[in-house]
């Protein structure tokens, strides 16, 4: 009887102890504040803003290029309802030169503003709720500093090169100490993707406009091409494949050769129809 009184005893101590180990660690941050002066709190807010804003950079960076390569994989389409693909096993394209609806054969590729709106389209229906993920609600960093975010705006511009992506978001950060909050408020630095989206959507455009003028882009056609842009596009390769059912009904595949740091190949495809 006497040794279960001890163990009963020794629980309620162990469960007392955890108690108070929980309670302090979730005060402490508060009891902290309260002996901490103006200039330490300026301090750890500084050495907490560049980490944050590489937080930023390194989600937004990820997710707009997912973003990218989704629509290089879609003809430059992110929502492509109004055109039409085809499945190859299990590769879908989408058809961007055919004769639907006419007689006469249609360019549908998107211009680089369309492009740039569909990337926008892609953030409002899961590129910021993904890059919100990715930050987690900044809860690393909210162990240290108070974190308010704003509204976000994000833009892409698409150059031959790379993609800049201008992030608008407002930040306001703060510190707590002894006698009051001292604040600041931060934007991002703009992201830099190197991915040579514009000189891919180029040639895409030569390939199909040549297609519409009644040149079949192959052979000796497709030789002339790349000796007289050698310079120009010298980093793609052009890829053609018909289609098994018909000779009329082919994908193109383009693909960049990385000549930069960090940088990965990437491609652009599409498909085309004669029908």
């Amino acid at each position: 009887m006497y040794k279960r009184g001890q163990t009963t005893l020794f629980i309620i101590i162990a469960v007392i102890i955890v108690a108070v180990a929980l309670i302090a660690i979730f005060l402490w941050p508060s009891i902290r504040d309260r002996f901490t002066s103006e200039e330490k709190a300026g301090e750890l807010l500084a050495s907490q803003i560049e980490p944050l804003r590489d937080a930023i950079y390194d989600c937004v960076s990820e997710t707009s290029e997912n973003i990218f390569i989704t629509l290089g994989k879609q003809a430059g389409y992110y929502r492509w309802s109004h055109v039409y693909a085809f499945l190859w096993g299990e590769d879908q394209y989408v058809v961007v030169m055919d004769k639907f609806g006419g007689n006469k054969l249609v360019n549908r590729l998107p211009s680089l503003e369309m492009i740039e709106q569909e990337f926008q389209l892609a953030l409002e229906e899961e590129g910021y709720e993904e890059i919100e993920s990715c930050l987690n609600d900044f809860s690393s960093f909210k162990r240290q500093i108070g974190v308010e975010p704003e509204e976000k705006d994000f833009e892409a511009e698409i150059t031959n090169d790379k993609i800049v992506i201008s992030v608008d978001w407002p930040i306001t950060v703060s510190k707590k100490y002894a006698t009051g909050t001292t604040t600041q408020k931060i934007n991002q630095k703009d992201v830099i993707l190197s991915i040579p989206f514009k000189d891919l959507l180029e040639v895409a455009q030569d390939i199909v406009n040549s297609e519409i003028a009644g040149e079949k882009f192959e052979g000796l056609v497709k030789q002339h091409y790349q000796t007289a842009l050698y310079e120009q596009h010298r980093n793609i390769k052009i890829n053609g494949i018909h289609h098994p059912s018909s000779f009329n009904v082919g994908v193109v595949i383009l693909e960049s050769e990385p000549t930069r740091d960090g940088e990965n190949p990437f491609k652009f495809q599409f498909a085309i129809s004669r029908e």
